[in-house]
């Protein structure tokens, strides 16, 4: 079952795997310093996913509070950016076997 946690420093080799399957190599050399920056941060969240003990997927969200509207709700105050976001090749293969929620079946 696939579980959505808080990292650890402990996790920084599979988040970097991750990101070097997205595309961004490299990142060996920092990622320990930016999961901890980004876990003591007020307005970022990073995440992973984890399946069976194996980290498999990784989001990083930014929060951004809106200064145009007039706040009445919680909603009306924040906008959130997705910087980042990884699945392993692994979880990948198995979503595109089962097809997407909702998608007409191929035949």
């Amino acid at each position: 079952m696939v579980e959505i946690e808080a990292p650890n420093l402990a996790d920084a080799p599979a988040i970097s795997a991750l990101l070097d399957a997205l595309g961004y190599p490299g990142t060996e050399a920092f990622i320990e310093r930016r999961i901890a920056q980004l876990i003591a941060h007020p307005d970022e969240a990073l995440l992973v996913a984890v399946d069976d003990g194996e980290v498999i997927g990784v989001i990083s969200l930014h929060f951004i509070p809106a200064t145009g509207v007039e706040r009445r709700y919680l909603s009306d105050q924040l906008s959130v950016r997705i910087g980042a976001s990884a699945r392993s090749r692994r979880r990948r293969a198995a979503g595109r076997a089962r097809g997407k929620p909702g998608a007409p079946a191929r035949l």
